[in-house]
Formats: C-alpha cells, sequence, structure tokens
C-alpha cells in the first residue's frame, strides 16, 4: 500500500467517502440478468419473478398488458441501479484521480 504523508490510502479513501461496494452492486445486476434470486426482483405478495423469465414471457405475449406493465417497471428499477453505479464509479475516479495526484 502506498503511503501519503502519514495517512495510509485506505485511510484517505474512507475520509473522501470511496464508494465501497461496487461489486456487490454489480452481482446484483448479474443476478438479475441471469435468474439468480434477488430481493429487488419479489413482487409484494413475496412471489419472486425473475427477469429473464418476465422476458421470455413477454416474448411470446407482447399483448399483455399485466406483463408489460410489470416488465416496463423492472426495467426501470434495473435503470436506476445501473445509473447508480455509473454515479459510484465517476465518483470513485475522481475522488482516486485526487488521491494520486497528490501523492
Amino acid at each position: 500500500m502506498r503511503k501519503h504523508g502519514k495517512t495510509r490510502d485506505d485511510k484517505l479513501r474512507a475520509e473522501i467517502s470511496i464508494y465501497k461496494t461496487l461489486m456487490e452492486d454489480v452481482g446484483e445486476l448479474a443476478d438479475i440478468f441471469i435468474g439468480n434470486e434477488v430481493l429487488a426482483e419479489f413482487i409484494d405478495s413475496g412471489e419472486y419473478q425473475p427477469f429473464i423469465m418476465q422476458i421470455s414471457e413477454f416474448h411470446f405475449s407482447p399483448e399483455n398488458e399485466k406483463l408489460y406493465t410489470e416488465l416496463i417497471s423492472k426495467i426501470k428499477m434495473i435503470e436506476k441501479k445501473v445509473y447508480d453505479l455509473r454515479h459510484h464509479i465517476d465518483s470513485n475516479h475522481k475522488k482516486a484521480q485526487f488521491i494520486y495526484r497528490n501523492a
């Protein structure tokens, strides 16, 4: 681990709030796409509705209004997760550049 003055990298990273759960976020998105159970995919009734199965059902019944609505809702949830992930990646990159520029 590189040192910057008397503060170690991990302390500097903590001080500027480097987001630490990127891999967990990516893992959740991967689980959604491959069909593993993810808390975000459970509906109010407690039923598990995997995204990949919804896409498959929609492929064969694109006229199904309920399925369409549920699918669009799930896509919006995924879009938000991807947007949040991008924000954390951009933020971490800028913060890390600051740390290492001042090394």
